[in-house]
Parts: structure tokens; sequence; C-alpha cells
């Protein structure tokens, strides 16, 4: 298992794998975008657009909430972020695997994410059917981890 954005040494490599994809599609890279890219590589939570935009209005003033909810529909897009819903908030992390499925633990209080691996062979898709085929999924857990257990008996 690995904590989300917890491999300093990897944010590098992770960082210009996400923004080679603006050069595979043809698209500007901004300071904006980069700014944003880095901000949920390096977060040790989850970020909601909101907290996006009150983070990055401080390094960039004007910015508008629009145009963050824009790149994120973009990069949700170039696979660079994926989202996932908790307390009733999207929230947004870094895509870590585009080919295979993720998995996750989330804890609901400090919001640690923690990937799981996962044997996949081993799984198959509750789903059999001729009128629809699964491209992909997402599996994410929703508890308390060591620290916040503690809190909740």
């Amino acid at each position: 298992m690995k904590t989300h954005a917890a491999d300093p040494e990897n944010h590098a490599a992770s960082l210009m794998l996400q923004l080679s994809k603006f050069t595979e599609h043809r698209l500007r890279l901004t300071e904006q975008r980069k700014a944003m890219i880095e901000l949920v590589l390096h977060s040790h939570k989850p970020l909601t657009a909101l907290d996006m935009h009150h983070i990055l209005e401080q390094r960039f003033p004007g910015l508008s909430y629009a145009t963050v909810y824009q790149n994120i529909k973009l990069f949700i897009e170039l696979q660079i972020f994926e989202s996932f819903i908790l307390v009733d908030e999207v929230r947004f992390r870094i895509c870590t695997d585009q080919e295979h499925p993720r998995y996750h633990l989330i804890c609901m209080d400090c919001e640690k994410t923690v990937s799981l691996d996962v044997n996949t062979e081993r799984m198959r898709l509750p789903i059999k059917s001729k009128n629809f085929q699964p491209i992909s999924y997402k599996f994410d857990v929703y508890g308390y981890c060591t620290d916040c257990r503690a809190l909740h008996p």
C-alpha cells in the first residue's frame, strides 16, 4: 500500500509525465495549469475545486473559479486528475495508473488516501450484459485510518 502523494522522489517523474500530456495533445501549458497539477500532486489529501481556487488565487490574483473548474475538466479528460465523492463533495487527485482500475482506502476524517495493490486478474466485474460494455471502474473504501480510528470507537 502507498499513501497518496507520499513519495517525494517520484513527484518530479509524475509531474513530468502529467505535463507531457499537454505536448502530446498539442495544448498550451500555462503557469496556472502547471501550478494546479503541482498543487494536487503535492497535497496530502484530495482537494475540492474550491480548495484549489482558494490556494491558487493567492499566487494568481484574479484567478476565477470558472477557470479552475474548466482546467479540472480538461485534466480529467487528459487523465491527469481523477474525481471521487467524499462527504458529499467532489474531490480530485492525480491519476496514478491509467491502464488499470484504481483502488483506494479513504479516511473520512483526515481524508488521507491509500492506494491498494490489488490483483485484478482474480477480480471480475459483476456486470454481464450484451447491452453494456464497461471501459473502466474505480473502487474506493471509506473508513478511518489508524490515526483517526481512536476518535471513532
